[in-house]
């Protein structure tokens, strides 16, 4: 495909990316297998999945026609498909390419998330952003995070008001899946929230709870906050205040 290669003729940049932060990988989690990369081309299907080679060795492969770009026709291909929606295709770049392949990875390292009620889920997620940020370190934080850069800078300047939303509308504890949805996965906007802010801010604020709590817990590995299964617990030691 000729917009790939014209995209991804040298792959040098993005396989010392990768090698980086597998070097991080083995260091925080050393039993973990670094997988050998494949690339692809996908069809306008997948992005990226992990799969066991008949070697036994964890392959990690990546659609890089998914990484085309945000001005890439891609919605042209599969007309009102919603996964082609502008507020997701705007991470189908280069610059997301080693993050999401790297979620990926995280996302079988931490396993699914179990949580019933909005707090588990955000503290869930929460982990699994701290983690990308220990991997990937040198990454922007919008980058972790998926955010333009103007949402990211959204909601650095209104945690207190976030945090105040959830606490008003009583939602640490809601239960309804369709509710914590809106809160948790990708979208345009958070619902009930000012129009600024982006979708997935109860991510961000776990994000940030995780990080407040490991900063407390210097006896906690990313192991150990793996299996700390107690969403309150962490939410309680880590004694977040939202950043004024």
């Amino acid at each position: 495909m000729h917009e790939v290669d014209s995209v991804y003729g040298d792959f040098q940049t993005e396989k010392q990316a990768f090698e980086q932060a597998f070097k991080y990988m083995k260091y925080y989690f050393p039993d973990k297998q670094t997988p050998d990369i494949y690339t692809f081309i996908s069809e306008f299907s997948l992005q990226k999945f992990l799969f066991e080679t008949d070697v036994n060795q964890e392959g990690l492969a990546l659609g890089l026609d998914m990484f085309l770009g945000a001005d890439y026709p891609y919605a042209q291909f599969i007309p009102n498909n919603p996964a082609f929606s502008s507020y997701l295709i705007r991470r189908f770049n280069k610059e997301h390419l080693v993050k999401r392949s790297m979620g990926a990875l995280v996302e079988d390292i931490i396993g699914g998330n179990q949580g019933s009620n909005l707090l588990e889920k955000m503290i869930h997620n929460g982990k699994k952003l701290y983690i990308l940020d220990q991997l990937l370190p040198y990454t922007p934080d919008s980058i972790i995070i998926e955010y333009t850069q103007a949402q990211m800078e959204w909601v650095e300047d209104n945690e207190v008001e976030m945090w105040a939303y959830l606490l008003k509308e009583d939602l640490f504890y809601e239960s309804d899946i369709n509710t914590i949805n809106k809160l948790v996965n990708p979208s345009p906007n958070s619902p009930g929230m000012p129009k600024e802010a982006p979708g997935r801010t109860a991510n961000y604020l776990g994000w940030k709870v995780v990080a407040e709590f490991m900063k407390r817990q210097p006896n906690y590995d990313l192991i150990k906050l793996i299996n700390e299964r107690d969403a309150q617990k962490i939410l309680n030691l880590s004694k977040f205040k939202p950043r004024k």
